[in-house]
């Protein structure tokens, strides 16, 4: 009996040692391994606007909040990664939404990838895990997680406040002289047109901002899809061109 005993033991030592699991702490730039495959949280930094230049698109965070990116030495497919703030798993960005704003050097073949997140600004981010699949994976986890906010660009205040009229339908002529000192005719055009009708628009988002800012890219609901491109000097609107 005794020895049936040291059996089952010595068994399921053996058990727990080929199942491996487990937490190991590391630290940024740490390199471990996930399936003999070197890893590493490179990473961790926080974008209130992400921008692809060469395509003219940005990703614009809600007013009070901002896009964590964290990027890992890896392949995208060999891995799981999680981001927590207290004990809340946070959910990551949709990949239709930030596809274009990956680095060239992060993706599906690459020895990189990196994942988005829709955070408050300042969030506490309390830990990130990373594993390989398998429920018996070890897991690796950086621990008070510090992110650096990194900003080429920003959007003018007043722009937000512009797009916040739009909530709700609102002829557009009748907004934008809110933002101007001169005739609004002098400002808004049309494509196509010497004398702009003055359209029912909602839900003002932007496509794009150029790298000082100033510039705007955007779409608007009206009785079908509007391109609008808005220009500012300082705090008031010198230019909205718009296409119905």
């Amino acid at each position: 009996m005794k020895k049936s005993i040291n059996l089952i033991a010595f068994l399921s030592l053996l058990f727990l040692m080929s199942c491996g699991g487990g937490e190991s702490e590391v630290t940024i730039g740490q390199t471990f391994k996930v399936k003999d495959l070197d890893m590493a949280i490179e990473s961790v930094s926080s974008h209130a606007i992400l921008s692809d230049d060469t395509r003219k698109e940005s990703l614009v965070a809600s007013p009070g909040h901002t896009y964590l990116k964290v990027r890992l030495l890896t392949n995208a497919s060999n891995h799981i990664m999680t981001v927590f703030t207290g004990e809340k798993e946070l959910e990551e960005a949709d990949f239709m939404d930030v596809m274009h704003f990956v680095s060239e050097d992060a993706g599906p073949e690459s020895n990189y990838s990196e994942s988005f997140f829709l955070i408050e600004e300042g969030q506490k981010i309390d830990r990130i895990e990373v594993r390989g699949f398998g429920g018996s994976a070890t897991k690796y986890i950086l621990k008070d997680v510090k992110y650096e906010a990194v900003s080429d660009r920003t959007v003018n205040p007043k722009m937000f406040a512009f797009m916040e009229e739009f909530s709700a339908p609102q002829r557009l002529l009748s907004i934008v002289k809110k933002y101007i000192s001169q005739d609004v005719y002098n400002v808004v055009h049309e494509a196509g047109s010497d004398v702009p009708v003055d359209p029912m628009l909602r839900n003002f988002r932007i496509n794009y901002v150029n790298p000082t800012g100033t510039s705007y890219s955007c779409y608007a609901d009206g009785l079908d899809l509007v391109s609008v491109d808005i220009d500012w000097t300082g705090d008031e609107i010198s230019s909205l061109n718009f296409s119905l």
